[in-house]
């Protein structure tokens, strides 16, 4: 959970913010900092970068983990072990 936070912070967006807001916050970034763009060193560039991808890709698949396991827990879906069929 801690770098979740870390993440969080890498993309300047709060911790329980949504989906939405996780990728406009890394679309803005990522014009900001790209190393074609950015006025910096293009090293600096491509640091930021790695960090920003890092970012998005974890907090998306937390994002999609989290949806995942809520959607599982909200219903009502009991799952039926297989049974082997047996034909006499």
């Amino acid at each position: 959970m801690n770098q979740l936070i870390q993440y969080s912070s890498i993309l300047r967006t709060s911790p329980s913010a949504g989906i939405d807001t996780i990728k406009s916050s890394y679309r803005r970034l990522a014009k900001k900092y790209h190393p074609d763009i950015y006025s910096g060193s293009k090293d600096e560039a491509e640091r930021i970068m790695r960090d920003l991808n890092e970012a998005i890709k974890k907090l998306s698949n937390a994002y999609h983990l989290e949806f995942k396991r809520t959607c599982i827990n909200q219903s009502h879906i009991f799952l039926i072990p297989y049974q082997r069929l047996s034909i006499r």
